[in-house]
């Protein structure tokens, strides 16, 4: 039995640095519910491209928070950590060990250190900013909020039309929601988390791998459907690795051996910057090896 009445397991890792098969053998040994902190799995289109449990997976072990947004659909760090603390308290009071597997850092970090609460945005804005092209939106953000317009990359349409949806529904800038007081979602929660490691040579061949057999399971197949049904969004889910090479790919612009060499290529960049960022934010957090399952009695 852990020892704590409120437990949290934690598996952070780059992408492909095995969390999931980890998860899955303490789920094994445990009554878990591994509960997806991946802000690509929580979206339902592309469960290939985003490596989302198989199956036989979500058979062997309870499973939550998989392929719970459209793609369409805005979801942010605030929205799944309020889902999050639902499904950790459920299990709670099931007497089920909640087990948190992703590498989405500042998910994380929304659950477990709380969050500014931001207003809710107005559907006709939000309409509003979606028809908008990137151009447009980096300008009219400039114009009401240039203050978070200067923190934010030119060619970052996500947090630019987060951004520009919140200062044109609330009349008010990013910096005076930040200013608010947190809501804490989990104050008596008690934490035992992991950062999974891999050494980096072998973190990237496990990248280019797995990509692999994702073309083999019918990736490729998964995009040009998903880019058939769903028109060019503003959403994470459009920038799954592997979607905008194939996009180009399927326009002509590159050959398939290009797409698939950049889709890789960037996924390695992704978990480099993972990698980068766990050391910098993470620093007290217990490193495992990617390859064993930690040792749960002490807690």
């Amino acid at each position: 039995m852990l020892h704590t009445e409120f437990p949290l397991l934690i598996l952070y890792g780059p992408t492909a640095s095995g969390k999931s098969a980890m998860a899955l053998r303490i789920a094994q040994t445990r009554t878990a519910v591994i509960i997806n902190a991946d802000a690509m799995q929580c979206y339902a289109g592309l469960p290939i491209l985003t490596a989302q449990p198989s199956e036989d997976d979500m058979r062997a072990a309870p499973h939550a928070l998989y392929s719970i947004w459209q793609p369409e659909e805005s979801g942010n760090a605030q929205v799944w950590a309020e889902l999050a603390a639902t499904e950790i308290r459920a299990c709670w009071a099931r007497g089920l060990l909640p087990l948190l597997v992703g590498g989405s850092g500042l998910y994380l970090r929304a659950l477990l250190e709380g969050f500014h609460a931001m207003p809710e945005i107005d559907d006709t804005i939000r309409e509003q900013v979606r028809s908008m092209d990137q151009t447009t939106r980096r300008a009219l953000l400039e114009q009401h909020d240039p203050e978070r317009a200067a923190q934010l990359k030119a060619g970052d349409s996500q947090r630019t039309a987060r951004a520009l949806e919140l200062v044109l529904s609330s009349g008010k800038p990013f910096a005076h929601h930040q200013a608010q007081p947190k809501t804490l979602l989990l104050p008596e929660v008690s934490v035992h988390a992991w950062v999974l490691e891999t050494a980096r040579d072998e973190l990237y061949a496990r990248i280019d791998a797995r990509f692999d057999a994702m073309l083999k399971a019918g990736a490729l197949e998964e995009a040009r459907a998903f880019l058939g049904a769903h028109a060019q969004g503003t959403t994470p889910i459009f920038k799954a690795h592997g979607l905008p090479e194939f996009r180009d790919f399927f326009n002509a612009d590159i050959t398939r051996d290009e797409a698939v060499a950049r889709a890789k290529q960037h996924t390695r960049n992704y978990a480099k910057r993972q990698q980068t960022w766990a050391r910098q934010q993470l620093g007290d957090w217990q490193r495992v090896d990617a390859a064993l399952t930690p040792e749960l009695s002490s807690f």
